[in-house]
């Protein structure tokens, strides 16, 4: 597990992936939201926290051109709740291609979701390099190397 330097050793990972990949579509990056770009924490002087380094990599990423795709376990069904996660990603001044709401009624687990979410950007001509989250499923089949975040930005593990 990776604890020091965050930022550094994603970009310098990335940049890995980049150079080896030889994929002729487009290449992106998938990130969740909570507990992944935010911490994950109801208590109020955490709420929407951005988590530096993670944030800071979507910047790397935008400043660089690289697609940027977010999926997200919220629940689509919620009146609001999309908006709500558009403002959310605009206060943190991160620019994505599609933001990806779970829809309960359709898809039955967040497995499923998450994984058939990453197989619809892959359909639509692009190479996902990397996948971020705190989660099992925010990475996985079509998800390119994955990044486990843990502890809301602590460290991280490469998958």
């Amino acid at each position: 597990m990776i604890k020091d330097n965050i930022y550094n050793n994603i970009v310098t990972r990335f940049n890995t992936e980049i150079y080896t990949n030889n994929s002729n579509k487009i290449p992106c990056v998938v990130f969740d939201i909570d507990g992944t770009l935010i911490y994950e924490n109801d208590i109020k002087d955490y709420k929407d926290k951005p988590i530096s380094s993670i944030c800071k990599f979507a910047y790397y990423l935008m400043k660089n051109n690289v697609t940027i795709f977010v999926i997200t376990a919220r629940d689509n069904s919620i009146k609001g709740n999309y908006k709500n996660t558009q403002n959310l990603l605009d206060k943190l001044q991160i620019s994505y291609k599609e933001l990806f709401l779970w829809d309960i009624n359709y898809y039955k687990t967040v497995v499923d979701f998450k994984s058939l979410s990453r197989k619809r950007i892959q359909d639509s001509g692009y190479s996902v390099i990397m996948s971020l989250g705190d989660n099992y499923w925010d990475y996985g089949d079509y998800g390119g190397t994955g990044i486990h975040i843990f502890e809301n930005g602590k460290y991280i593990q490469f998958i």
